[in-house]
C-alpha cells in the first residue's frame, strides 16, 4: 500500500506491536533529537517538538507530537486507554493536586530565594505520582496524581505535582525568566 494517509499507518503499526499498545510509565516533551519518529518514521528535527514514552518494560518510543496525538487517538478508539484516577466517581471530588491559597506568593518567594530554580528544565517527563517529594509545596506526589520530573542544567533532577509546576512556570513568566 503506497503511502497511507498517517492515521492508518499507526493503525497498521499498532495491529503489528510495532507502537506499544499498553500505557506508558512516563512521557517526555521536548526539542527534536533528530531521531526517527517510529510512527511515520520521519527524522525529527530539531524545530520540531518531540514526544518519547517510556514503557513498563523500559522501552522508549519517540514520536513527533503530533504523531503521538494520533497513537493516543489511536489507543483510545481502541478502548486500549484507562481511565484517569477517579473518573468512574459518582460526585466531583476535589482535585489532589489543587494549590493552596497565596501558593503563588510563597512559589514567588522560593524562586527570588534560590530554593527553586528559574532556569528552564533540559527534558521533563510525567506520569502518575511515585510517591516523591515535591520540589515547590514539599509534600509527597501521591500514586493518584500528575507527576512531573525536570532535569535540570547540572543535573538536578526536581519531581512536582502538576498543579505545583503550573504556579513554577507561572511565577518564573511574572519574574521575567521564560
Amino acid at each position: 500500500m503506497p503511502n497511507p494517509r498517517l492515521a492508518d499507518q499507526i493503525r497498521l503499526k499498532l495491529d503489528a506491536a510495532v507502537l506499544p499498545s499498553g500505557e506508558p510509565v512516563k512521557t517526555r516533551t521536548g526539542y527534536g533529537s533528530g531521531a526517527l519518529c517510529v510512527a511515520c518514521d520521519a527524522f525529527i528535527f530539531a524545530a520540531q517538538t518531540e514526544s518519547e514514552i517510556e514503557m513498563p518494560d523500559g522501552g522508549r518510543f519517540k514520536m513527533h507530537r503530533g504523531c503521538h496525538g494520533l497513537w493516543l487517538a489511536e489507543r483510545m478508539r481502541r478502548r486500549l486507554v484507562p481511565p484517569s484516577p477517579a473518573s468512574d466517581a459518582p460526585t466531583r471530588v476535589p482535585r489532589l493536586d489543587a494549590p493552596a491559597p497565596n501558593f503563588d506568593e510563597r512559589v514567588r518567594g522560593k524562586l527570588i530565594s534560590g530554593a527553586l530554580p528559574l532556569e528552564s528544565p533540559k527534558a521533563m517527563w510525567g506520569g502518575y505520582g511515585t510517591r516523591r517529594l515535591c520540589a515547590v509545596c514539599e509534600t509527597t506526589i501521591r500514586e493518584a496524581e500528575i507527576e512531573y520530573e525536570l532535569d535540570m542544567p547540572g543535573g538536578r533532577r526536581l519531581f512536582m505535582h502538576m498543579g505545583c509546576h503550573s504556579a513554577w512556570m507561572t511565577e518564573r513568566i511574572r519574574l521575567g525568566f521564560v
